[in-house]
Protein backbone atom coordinates (compact mmCIF):
# COMPACT_ATOMS: atom_id res chain seq x y z
CA UNK A 1 0.00 0.00 0.00
CA UNK A 2 1.48 3.78 -1.06
CA UNK A 3 2.01 5.91 1.81
CA UNK A 4 1.67 9.78 1.70
CA UNK A 5 3.57 11.84 4.51
CA UNK A 6 2.21 15.54 4.84
CA UNK A 7 4.13 18.20 6.82
CA UNK A 8 2.00 20.85 8.49
CA UNK A 9 3.79 24.35 9.40
CA UNK A 10 0.78 25.54 11.53
CA UNK A 11 1.50 28.94 13.80
CA UNK A 12 0.82 28.36 17.50
CA UNK A 13 -2.24 28.29 19.04
CA UNK A 14 -1.11 31.18 21.66
CA UNK A 15 -0.81 33.54 19.23
CA UNK A 16 -3.53 32.83 17.06
CA UNK A 17 -5.89 33.55 20.68
CA UNK A 18 -3.69 36.48 21.71
CA UNK A 19 -4.66 37.57 18.00
CA UNK A 20 -8.67 37.39 18.89
CA UNK A 21 -8.80 38.47 22.27
CA UNK A 22 -7.15 42.21 21.07
CA UNK A 23 -9.18 42.01 17.84
CA UNK A 24 -12.50 41.76 20.49
CA UNK A 25 -11.16 44.04 22.73
CA UNK A 26 -10.62 46.83 20.28
CA UNK A 27 -14.29 45.96 19.02
CA UNK A 28 -15.37 46.58 22.49
CA UNK A 29 -13.71 50.22 23.23
CA UNK A 30 -14.59 51.53 19.73
CA UNK A 31 -17.45 53.72 20.30
CA UNK A 32 -19.18 55.94 17.33
CA UNK A 33 -20.50 59.07 18.30
CA UNK A 34 -19.61 61.18 15.05
CA UNK A 35 -18.25 60.94 12.00
CA UNK A 36 -14.58 61.29 13.14
CA UNK A 37 -14.91 57.67 15.13
CA UNK A 38 -16.91 56.35 12.15
CA UNK A 39 -14.09 56.78 10.23
CA UNK A 40 -11.59 55.27 12.84
CA UNK A 41 -13.77 52.43 13.42
CA UNK A 42 -14.06 51.37 9.43
CA UNK A 43 -10.28 51.78 8.94
CA UNK A 44 -10.34 49.62 12.11
CA UNK A 45 -13.08 47.13 10.73
CA UNK A 46 -10.89 47.13 7.58
CA UNK A 47 -7.89 45.89 8.74
CA UNK A 48 -9.29 43.49 11.04
CA UNK A 49 -11.27 42.38 7.54
CA UNK A 50 -7.82 42.00 6.14
CA UNK A 51 -6.30 40.37 8.86
CA UNK A 52 -9.07 37.34 8.36
CA UNK A 53 -8.00 37.01 4.48
CA UNK A 54 -4.51 36.36 5.35
CA UNK A 55 -5.17 33.69 8.31
CA UNK A 56 -7.52 31.99 5.64
CA UNK A 57 -4.63 32.23 3.39
CA UNK A 58 -2.62 30.57 5.87
CA UNK A 59 -5.11 28.11 6.80
CA UNK A 60 -5.75 26.83 3.76
CA UNK A 61 -1.89 26.30 3.24
CA UNK A 62 -2.55 23.74 5.53
CA UNK A 63 -5.86 22.50 4.97
CA UNK A 64 -5.75 22.25 1.01
CA UNK A 65 -2.96 19.33 1.26
CA UNK A 66 -5.11 17.48 3.66
CA UNK A 67 -8.42 17.67 1.74
CA UNK A 68 -7.02 16.98 -1.33
CA UNK A 69 -5.79 13.82 0.67
CA UNK A 70 -8.96 13.02 1.62
CA UNK A 71 -10.53 13.48 -1.97
CA UNK A 72 -7.55 11.04 -3.49
CA UNK A 73 -8.33 8.72 -0.48
CA UNK A 74 -12.09 8.90 -1.09
CA UNK A 75 -11.62 8.59 -5.49
CA UNK A 76 -9.58 5.36 -4.63
CA UNK A 77 -12.39 3.59 -2.76
CA UNK A 78 -14.93 5.14 -4.21
CA UNK A 79 -15.36 2.45 -7.49
CA UNK A 80 -15.76 -0.64 -5.28
CA UNK A 81 -18.16 0.57 -2.44
CA UNK A 82 -19.85 2.33 -5.03
CA UNK A 83 -20.23 -1.38 -7.09
CA UNK A 84 -20.60 -2.90 -3.80
CA UNK A 85 -23.68 -0.30 -2.84
CA UNK A 86 -24.99 -1.16 -6.45
CA UNK A 87 -24.76 -4.81 -6.09
CA UNK A 88 -26.40 -4.82 -2.75
CA UNK A 89 -29.36 -2.51 -3.61
CA UNK A 90 -29.66 -4.50 -6.77
CA UNK A 91 -30.44 -8.02 -4.54
CA UNK A 92 -32.43 -5.42 -1.96
CA UNK A 93 -34.56 -4.62 -4.77
CA UNK A 94 -35.00 -8.65 -6.09
CA UNK A 95 -35.62 -9.73 -2.36
CA UNK A 96 -38.04 -7.24 -2.03
CA UNK A 97 -39.65 -8.16 -5.73
CA UNK A 98 -39.57 -11.70 -4.22
CA UNK A 99 -41.32 -11.28 -0.96
CA UNK A 100 -44.21 -9.16 -2.29
CA UNK A 101 -45.07 -11.97 -4.62
CA UNK A 102 -45.05 -14.31 -1.90
CA UNK A 103 -47.57 -11.99 0.36
CA UNK A 104 -49.51 -11.78 -2.84
CA UNK A 105 -49.49 -15.44 -3.61
CA UNK A 106 -50.19 -16.59 0.05
CA UNK A 107 -53.10 -13.60 -0.08
CA UNK A 108 -54.60 -15.51 -2.87
CA UNK A 109 -54.21 -18.95 -1.27
CA UNK A 110 -55.83 -18.04 1.97
CA UNK A 111 -58.66 -16.38 0.22
CA UNK A 112 -58.96 -19.81 -2.16
CA UNK A 113 -59.33 -21.89 1.02
CA UNK A 114 -61.96 -19.12 2.42
CA UNK A 115 -63.99 -19.48 -0.37
CA UNK A 116 -63.54 -23.30 -0.37
CA UNK A 117 -64.50 -23.44 3.28
CA UNK A 118 -67.31 -21.30 2.63
CA UNK A 119 -68.78 -23.61 0.16
CA UNK A 120 -68.33 -26.62 2.01
CA UNK A 121 -70.17 -25.07 5.06
CA UNK A 122 -73.22 -23.97 2.59
CA UNK A 123 -73.06 -27.35 1.04
CA UNK A 124 -73.59 -28.56 4.37
CA UNK A 125 -76.28 -26.08 6.01
CA UNK A 126 -78.04 -27.22 2.47
CA UNK A 127 -78.09 -30.77 3.43
CA UNK A 128 -79.17 -29.99 6.65
CA UNK A 129 -82.03 -28.18 6.11
CA UNK A 130 -83.11 -31.50 3.27
CA UNK A 131 -82.42 -33.85 6.04
CA UNK A 132 -84.75 -36.22 6.69
CA UNK A 133 -84.19 -36.32 10.84
CA UNK A 134 -83.43 -33.90 13.72
CA UNK A 135 -80.78 -35.63 14.16
CA UNK A 136 -79.34 -35.84 11.21
CA UNK A 137 -80.15 -32.14 10.60
CA UNK A 138 -78.05 -31.29 13.63
CA UNK A 139 -75.15 -33.59 13.03
CA UNK A 140 -75.02 -32.01 9.73
CA UNK A 141 -75.05 -28.61 10.88
CA UNK A 142 -72.73 -28.86 13.69
CA UNK A 143 -70.33 -30.25 10.82
CA UNK A 144 -70.71 -27.25 9.15
CA UNK A 145 -69.85 -25.08 12.21
CA UNK A 146 -66.27 -26.88 12.66
CA UNK A 147 -65.26 -26.14 8.75
CA UNK A 148 -62.56 -23.67 8.72
CA UNK A 149 -60.42 -22.64 5.59
CA UNK A 150 -57.41 -24.90 5.74
CA UNK A 151 -53.95 -23.05 6.61
CA UNK A 152 -51.46 -21.64 4.49
CA UNK A 153 -48.34 -21.68 5.51
CA UNK A 154 -46.47 -18.28 6.10
CA UNK A 155 -42.57 -18.59 4.05
CA UNK A 156 -40.02 -19.41 6.40
CA UNK A 157 -37.79 -16.55 7.99
CA UNK A 158 -34.11 -16.38 6.14
CA UNK A 159 -31.29 -15.70 8.35
CA UNK A 160 -29.46 -12.34 7.79
CA UNK A 161 -31.65 -10.10 6.62
CA UNK A 162 -34.82 -8.41 8.15
CA UNK A 163 -37.69 -6.97 6.34
CA UNK A 164 -40.42 -4.45 7.29
CA UNK A 165 -43.04 -2.01 5.43
CA UNK A 166 -42.30 1.55 4.95
CA UNK A 167 -44.76 3.95 3.23
CA UNK A 168 -43.52 6.42 0.98
CA UNK A 169 -44.98 9.60 -0.10
CA UNK A 170 -44.89 12.25 -2.88
CA UNK A 171 -46.08 15.50 -3.55
CA UNK A 172 -47.93 15.64 -6.88
CA UNK A 173 -50.12 18.45 -6.43
CA UNK A 174 -48.52 21.36 -4.20
CA UNK A 175 -51.32 24.00 -4.31
CA UNK A 176 -53.58 21.10 -3.17
CA UNK A 177 -51.23 19.98 -0.35
CA UNK A 178 -50.54 23.57 1.08
CA UNK A 179 -53.91 24.20 1.69
CA UNK A 180 -54.86 20.93 3.06
CA UNK A 181 -51.85 21.62 5.91
CA UNK A 182 -53.51 25.43 6.52
CA UNK A 183 -56.43 23.52 7.44
CA UNK A 184 -54.48 20.92 9.22
CA UNK A 185 -51.54 22.42 11.55
CA UNK A 186 -50.19 18.91 13.04
CA UNK A 187 -48.86 18.77 9.64
CA UNK A 188 -47.09 21.87 9.67
CA UNK A 189 -43.59 20.31 10.76
CA UNK A 190 -44.11 18.23 7.02
CA UNK A 191 -43.60 21.84 5.40
CA UNK A 192 -40.08 23.67 5.25
CA UNK A 193 -40.04 27.47 4.52
CA UNK A 194 -37.31 28.58 2.08
CA UNK A 195 -36.64 31.75 3.93
CA UNK A 196 -33.78 32.93 1.48
CA UNK A 197 -35.79 32.31 -1.70
CA UNK A 198 -38.65 34.37 0.71
CA UNK A 199 -36.70 37.04 1.42
CA UNK A 200 -35.82 37.25 -2.62
CA UNK A 201 -39.20 37.50 -3.06
CA UNK A 202 -39.82 40.14 -0.21
CA UNK A 203 -36.91 42.40 -1.52
CA UNK A 204 -38.30 42.48 -5.23
CA UNK A 205 -41.53 43.45 -4.34
CA UNK A 206 -39.85 46.54 -1.95
CA UNK A 207 -41.44 45.14 1.20
CA UNK A 208 -44.46 46.67 -0.73
CA UNK A 209 -46.88 43.19 -0.92
CA UNK A 210 -47.69 41.88 2.75
CA UNK A 211 -47.93 38.45 3.46
CA UNK A 212 -50.21 36.93 5.76
CA UNK A 213 -47.89 35.19 8.53
CA UNK A 214 -45.06 36.56 7.35
CA UNK A 215 -43.28 39.31 9.48
CA UNK A 216 -40.60 42.02 7.28
CA UNK A 217 -38.27 43.78 8.40
CA UNK A 218 -35.38 45.94 6.62
CA UNK A 219 -31.37 45.95 8.43
CA UNK A 220 -28.69 47.64 7.52
CA UNK A 221 -25.68 45.50 6.55
CA UNK A 222 -21.85 46.79 6.32
CA UNK A 223 -19.25 45.29 4.44
CA UNK A 224 -15.80 45.83 4.26
CA UNK A 225 -13.58 47.26 1.87
CA UNK A 226 -10.33 44.78 2.66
Amino acid sequence: MATTTLSIAAPAASDLQNESSEARMTADMILITDDASLQIATAEMNRMAKRVKELEAARKKITQPIDQAKKNVMALFKPATDGYTTAINKIKLAIAVYHDKREREIAEARAKAEREAAAQRQALEAAAVAAETPEEAQALADTAAMVTAAPVAAPEKTSGMSLRKVWKAEVVDKAAFLAHVAQHPELLDCVDVRIAALERFISSTGGALQIPGVQMRQETQVATRS
